[in-house]
């Protein structure tokens, strides 16, 4: 898609920043991995990321907003497989 190595990748570097406390940070990473166009669990748990870094950064409502997000994804991927 955007020639990263290996998928999942800037996933990762979001959880490290996270790790390290550097929310902003991590949430510009994991929205970047948050591509539409990736698997649906790839795109559910960068999804889940910006929503624990909003959360940590003290902005409740994002952090609503970005689960909400998930949980309709969610619903998405469970008609699919029906």
């Amino acid at each position: 898609t955007d020639g990263e190595p290996v998928p999942g990748l800037r996933y990762r570097e979001g959880l490290c920043l996270e790790g390290l406390g550097r929310w902003a940070e991590a949430a510009a990473v994991y929205r970047k991995a948050a591509d539409p166009g990736r698997e649906p669990a790839l795109l559910a748990a960068a999804t889940l990321g910006q929503a624990r870094c909003a959360a940590s950064a003290g902005d409740r409502p994002a952090a609503r907003g970005l689960l909400a997000r998930v949980l309709q994804q969610a619903g998405r991927v469970r008609h699919v497989l029906e």
